[in-house]
């Protein structure tokens, strides 16, 4: 089950979305997908957003009611 989805501010070639299974990264609109890892385990992503004029800032809130940020703009580490 898809809970959240984003289409990159500055690069509409990638997409996160959130899942029941975790948080998924597609860096060519959709075609692949490769899965992200995030501090905590065992809580679905379920919404996510850029900070408008800082799309490096991105936000992270997950099913048990926590926040993440992010200040490379969700890629990967």
């Amino acid at each position: 089950m898809v809970a959240g989805i984003v289409i990159h501010l500055n690069d509409p070639e990638v997409i996160y979305t959130g899942t029941q299974d975790g948080l998924y990264r597609s860096a060519n609109r959709g075609n692949s997908w490769e899965r992200l890892t995030y501090p905590k385990t065992g809580a679905s992503p379920w919404t996510f957003m850029f900070r408008p004029g800082d799309p490096s800032l991105m936000y992270l809130g997950t099913a048990l009611e926590e926040m993440y940020r992010s200040t490379n703009g969700g890629a990967p580490s």
